[in-house]
């Protein structure tokens, strides 16, 4: 097995309190935004190092950090309430 180097951090800029969740053979992580338009981002890998930015979850209101959960064919991102 050929080791390999990467640099931290994975993902450049300003990305805190990832959460990462494994769906068979890809993973996708979001992390908080603070209200930030555009909403939570949301991205995708194969390999935990290299990814690729799919989109963003707008809500109406955030609070705290995200998390998210997968459940037969569906993600969901899930926040702490008050």
């Amino acid at each position: 097995m050929q080791l390999s180097t990467y640099r931290n951090p994975v993902i450049s800029g300003y990305y805190p309190d990832p959460s990462v969740v494994r769906v068979k053979e890809d993973y996708y992580l979001v992390n908080s935004s603070f209200e930030y338009f555009p909403g939570v981002p949301l991205f995708h890998s194969k390999d935990l190092i290299h990814w690729t930015p799919i989109g963003h979850v707008s809500l109406t209101r955030m609070m705290g950090n995200p998390g998210m959960k997968w459940s037969i064919r569906c993600l969901f991102l899930v926040y702490p309430q008050k």
